[in-house]
């Protein structure tokens, strides 16, 4: 089963398989920072009185839809992913754990009145006004940060399941900047920052590690108001991982354009790996299997056109296929497997099934075998566990 998603009525969610279902959510305004002074910031104002889908998955029957402010939805719940974060600094002060009333009072008139308002032989407590008021700072200077913290930590980077054990129960795992969670508990079990979450089979998965400072070597994490930065480590941010980055399944899937950062387009069912990456204008697509003893031999390595680059990469059934567009290609037997004559394909779902758009409405397909299983009204995607 697969979430679909209709682009021209607010963040409206259905179920599909292999025709639209209940729809599972819609468009639920939070605000999660609180200011006592309204927020100048429109596009600060913006985020947060919306959340948008960002990745989707369903598990066990029930459909998780992740957003760009880290939250998670199901039907009959919310998950709050990502910590609040608290910037009034009139409720710090009322929150602030004083020492005693003369405490909090010297420091609101310190507030007021400034050093004038002090007693300064009293060094005890000048020296106490001073260490309150440089933690104060620090809470005030948050609603700077919060703009750029919106944009980099909150949204859900993807969903997997994994199963690591023959007796264990296969577990939901969400990712974000702050690191990948196991979603219903809330248990980290990896800080370092995913670039990428990717499921491999229904219940192997792994994660491409973000490398760019400073989340490779750093995590930031927001406390009471106040931004911290911590040590974790860090593995080869050019591979493929598990969860937990103690084994890799596939190496070096990254571009070849001098960056070392972002990864390249690909895909794995865990044998057959497809990876496309280049430097302009050379551009390949490399297909390589991983023999008994986890070694990756080549199979075949094609050279791309740099004017038409594979949109999405797809293994199926050992076979390995590109989304131009226009057409998806089998680029095992390099020919093009299904060409809509419907219009352009504006999706590909994690099961393979496409979207088409044309004149107002959404064909889906079976692009496999080229059969059409429905034609909805309107502007659908699919929402896939990693945002496209």
């Amino acid at each position: 089963m697969d979430l679909i998603i209709n682009r021209q009525e607010g963040n409206k969610v259905f179920t599909f398989d292999e025709s639209l279902g209940p729809q599972v959510w819609e468009s639920d305004p939070i605000t999660r920072f609180r200011f006592k002074i309204p927020v100048d910031n429109d596009w600060l104002k913006k985020q947060l009185t919306a959340n948008h889908p960002t990745a989707g998955i369903v598990f066990d029957g029930i459909p998780y839809i992740g957003t760009n402010d880290g939250l998670i939805y199901t039907p009959d719940k919310k998950i709050q992913r990502i910590p609040e974060v608290m910037v009034d600094t009139e409720v710090f002060i009322d929150e602030y754990s004083f020492v005693d009333d003369s405490e909090r009072q010297a420091f609101e008139m310190f507030k007021k009145k400034g050093f004038e308002s002090l007693d300064l032989k009293n060094k005890s407590l000048v020296q106490r006004v001073f260490e309150i008021d440089k933690t104060f700072h620090i809470i005030a200077q948050q609603e700077h940060n919060l703009e750029r913290y919106l944009r980099g930590y909150l949204a859900i980077r993807g969903f997997v399941i994994d199963k690591n054990y023959k007796n264990e129960s296969e577990i939901l795992y969400d990712g974000h900047l702050l690191g990948i969670t196991e979603t219903n508990s809330g248990r980290t079990i990896n800080e370092l920052a995913p670039q990428a979450l990717y499921q491999l089979n229904p219940s192997k998965a792994g994660f491409v590690p973000i490398g760019f400072p400073p989340i490779a070597l750093t995590k930031a994490t927001i406390e009471d108001g106040i931004e911290k930065h911590i040590e974790v480590f860090c593995v080869d941010y050019h591979s493929l991982w598990d969860l937990t980055g103690q084994g890799r399944f596939v190496k070096e899937i990254c571009p070849r354009d001098g960056s070392g950062y972002a990864p390249a387009k690909f895909a794995t069912d865990g044998e057959t790996i497809v990876i496309s990456h280049g430097n302009h204008p050379y551009y390949k697509l490399e297909i390589s299997k991983k023999t008994r003893n986890g070694i990756q031999e080549k199979v075949k390595s094609i050279d791309l056109d740099p004017n038409k680059l594979p949109k999405k990469l797809l293994v199926e059934n050992g076979m390995v296929f590109g989304d131009y567009g226009n057409t998806i290609r089998n680029f095992l037997i390099e020919e093009d497997v299904f060409s809509p004559k419907d219009g352009q394909i504006s999706s590909i779902a994690d099961s393979g099934l496409c979207t088409v758009e044309n004149d107002g409405k959404t064909f889906v397909y079976n692009p496999f075998n080229s059969k059409k299983l429905d034609s909805l009204k309107g502007d659908y995607v699919f929402l896939s566990r990693t945002p496209q």
